[in-house]
C-alpha cells in the first residue's frame, strides 16, 4: 500500500455515479482508516452497532453505504459503520470526500426522515462541534430530558421554541452561562430525594416551576428545602407549571410570618 498525500492508494477500487469508493479489506480498514478523536460511542451507540453487526454478517457490507473520510483519513462520517464492521472483521467500502459537510447531509436527510434534537445533539457532540460534547455530558450526568436542558442551557424558564430547536439541529447552539446552568440544575435535583420517584424532579412542568421560583425576588431555597422536609407528602407532580408553583407556594408559606411569605406565582421581569 503506498500513499500520495495522505491518501491510500488501494486496489479495489470503483467508480458510482462520479464517486470513487475503495473496497478496504479487513487489515487496511482496521490500520488505514482513522476514527475522530471527538467522536464517542455511548450505550445507545452500542445498540446501533450490533444492528449493524447483524447486518453485515447476514448481508455482508453494502456498497451503498460507504465510511466517508477525508484525505487524511480520517473518519467524517460511517464511525457506526467502521466500528461494527471492525467488530465483523469484515472490509468496508470507502470514499474520500474532503468536501463532504455532515450537518448539511443531515439536514438533507432530515426532510426524508426527520430526527430527534436528542439525535442532534449526539450528531455535532461525536463530530465535535462547538459547546456540543459538554451539552451531551451535561444532559448524561444530570439526567435531564432535552427541553429542560435546554431551559437551563439556554438561562429561560419557559419550554424551548422552534425557532431554538432549529438552532439545535444547524449546530449553532451557544450556551448562555455554564455555571449559572450547573447551578440550577443541582438546585432542580435538590427536590429528588422528596419524591416518591426521583426523576419526577426531572419533569419538565416541575423544573419549570423550580426555575420560575429562583427567579422570585426574596426567595429562599434552603427555606423551601425545610419546608419540603416538613411537608413531604404534599409534593407531588402536577399537570401544569401553574399548579406546581401553587403547590411549592402553599409548602412554602407553610408556618411563615406574613413578612417572609411569598408570592411564587406573580410574574418575573421578562427573559
Amino acid at each position: 500500500m503506498q500513499e500520495n498525500n495522505g491518501v491510500a492508494k488501494l486496489s479495489g477500487v470503483a467508480k458510482v455515479e462520479s464517486k470513487i469508493l475503495f473496497n478496504l479489506d479487513p487489515y487496511e480498514l482496521k490500520h488505514s482508516i482513522i476514527p475522530n478523536p471527538a467522536n464517542r460511542v455511548d450505550q445507545e451507540n452500542r445498540h446501533h452497532i450490533m444492528r449493524l453487526r447483524k447486518s453485515i454478517r447476514e448481508n455482508g457490507y453494502m456498497q451503498e453505504k460507504p465510511i466517508i473520510v477525508g484525505s487524511d483519513l480520517v473518519i467524517k462520517a460511517g464511525h457506526h459503520r467502521y466500528y461494527a464492521a471492525i467488530a465483523e472483521g469484515s472490509g468496508a467500502w470507502v470514499q474520500i470526500d474532503d468536501d463532504y459537510d455532515l450537518t448539511e447531509h443531515s439536514l438533507a436527510d432530515n426532510i426524508q426522515k426527520p430526527w430527534s434534537t436528542l439525535s442532534w445533539i449526539r450528531l455535532h457532540a461525536n463530530a465535535g462541534s462547538g459547546d456540543f460534547p459538554r451539552i451531551q455530558d451535561f444532559l448524561t450526568r444530570y439526567g435531564f430530558g432535552v427541553k429542560v436542558g435546554m431551559m437551563l442551557l439556554s438561562d429561560k424558564q419557559s419550554e424551548p421554541s422552534a425557532d431554538e430547536f432549529d438552532v439545535i439541529a444547524k449546530g449553532t447552539f451557544v450556551v448562555k452561562d455554564w455555571g449559572k446552568a450547573e447551578w440550577k440544575a443541582e438546585r432542580i435535583l435538590d427536590f429528588a430525594p422528596y419524591f416518591e420517584n426521583d426523576n419526577r424532579c426531572r419533569s419538565t412542568l416541575f423544573a419549570a416551576a423550580i426555575l420560575k421560583c429562583l427567579k422570585v425576588k426574596g426567595y429562599n431555597h434552603q427555606r423551601m428545602l425545610r419546608k419540603v422536609a416538613m411537608q413531604t407528602r404534599k409534593l407531588r407532580l402536577q399537570r401544569t407549571r401553574q399548579e406546581n408553583l401553587e403547590m411549592l407556594e402553599e409548602i412554602y408559606n407553610y408556618r411563615t410570618s406574613q413578612r417572609l411569605r411569598l408570592s411564587l406565582t406573580e410574574k418575573v421581569e421578562a427573559e
